[in-house]
């Protein structure tokens, strides 16, 4: 069986794609940067379609742009048409702009349009965000949220003339999700179906929420859940802010006590969405969990002790943590990390959990198994 060619299958947006081919169990290759001229044709030849998810955004020498972004395109894009490949060209609303950037994917653009192809076509995607999005790089929100996780309050700018804009942002789990699903599907990805995943955000209240988030100190889900930004997006960011921070701990909940008890504080908030609290228990010796998320959000809390949580990076295999939770404690589980729940205790042990999504019995729900594909 022929596999998908993922170019730029390294890099942000790529990265994504394969996973979620791996997800959909359809073999893949990747190129990357290095990739030698041997292995091109070697991934050419044993492609059944072909997915260009390369390019940069930044670089101090002005050709690179046009090098990386026109060139490379242009002989990838001869390439799959000397094999007869169907190849999709991820582009940017960049190319719009009178940038050395826009300037050059506009230049791969005309060139795929002169060739009048069907099976060789592109889209443009608008401000894409999401986890291993790299700052000062890739998107405002990357950029922000490091600004903001650092308390460098200082370096999140926003310019006057900028206050009343709308940006129009999508989600890069979204994103590979389509293209994946098209392809299974046989069909030709079309620009009106990128454009219906786009979420369109005031840009002035997304620099309210990064600036109060790199002055806040308490409960960030609270602080994200309260914001008039839509809720699909505050998800999504808040998924984003909880992988880009990279620490994982165990919070203590918020009690207020007295001679009658005490009453703890949960979550506050829920995104403006469908969020729900459960009741989960795990029996002597159990595992529950093994599974990742997307963009769900989940706060598992612990009223008692007995239950060791591990998390586990999907991209990079890593180990990110390991520790039992201390009763009267909750963590938060970034998207992508797989999370395991095992029981050490020799009695049914009770955890609360909220989650951004409502379940739905027979439903995947954004829930992935760890035991991926393999390329």
């Amino acid at each position: 069986m022929k596999k998908v060619l993922v170019i730029g299958g390294a890099g942000f947006i790529g990265k994504h794609i394969c996973l979620c081919l791996s997800e959909a169990n359809v073999p893949y290759s990747l190129i990357e940067k290095n990739s030698s001229k041997t292995d091109i044709e070697s991934a050419f030849a044993d492609a059944s379609f072909i997915i260009d998810a390369h390019g940069i955004n930044r670089s101090f020498d002005l050709q690179n742009f046009y090098k990386i972004n026109y060139d490379q395109t242009k002989f990838y894009v001869n390439l799959a048409r000397n094999w007869h490949i169907p190849y999709l060209y991820l582009s940017s609303i960049s190319a719009e702009k009178n940038t050395p950037y826009g300037e050059s994917k506009r230049l791969a653009e005309k060139y795929i349009d002169s060739l009048c192809e069907p099976n060789i076509f592109y889209v443009r995607l608008s401000n894409v965000f999401g986890p291993e999005c790299l700052p000062f790089s890739n998107s405002v929100v990357a950029t922000w949220l490091y600004c903001a996780i650092n308390k460098k309050t200082e370096e999140i700018h926003l310019y006057p003339e900028s206050e009343n804009v709308l940006v129009p942002f999508l989600y890069v789990s979204d994103i590979a999700g389509i293209i994946v699903d098209a392809f299974l599907r046989g069909t030709l990805l079309k620009q009106d179906d990128i454009d219906r995943l786009i979420t369109s955000v005031p840009l002035i209240e997304l620099y309210r929420l990064m600036v109060d988030l790199s002055k806040n100190n308490s409960d960030t889900m609270t602080l994200f859940s309260h914001s008039p930004l839509p809720g699909t997006f505050l998800k999504k960011l808040y998924a984003t802010y909880l992988y880009a921070k990279g620490t994982y701990q165990f919070c203590s909940l918020i009690k207020h006590q007295d001679i009658r008890g005490s009453f703890a504080e949960l979550v506050k908030g829920g995104f403006h969405d469908n969020s729900q609290f459960s009741l989960n228990t795990i029996m002597p010796y159990q595992i529950k969990g093994d599974h990742y998320h997307h963009s769900k959000v989940e706060r598992f809390i612990f009223l008692k002790p007995g239950i060791q949580v591990i998390l586990t990076n999907v991209f990079t295999g890593a180990n990110g943590f390991k520790q039992e939770a201390p009763e009267g404690t909750y963590i938060d589980i970034p998207p992508f990390y797989n999370h395991i729940f095992t029981s050490t205790n020799n009695v049914e042990t009770p955890m609360l959990i909220w989650s951004s999504d409502l379940y739905v019995p027979g439903e995947i729900n954004d829930t992935y198994k760890k035991d991926l594909g393999k390329q």
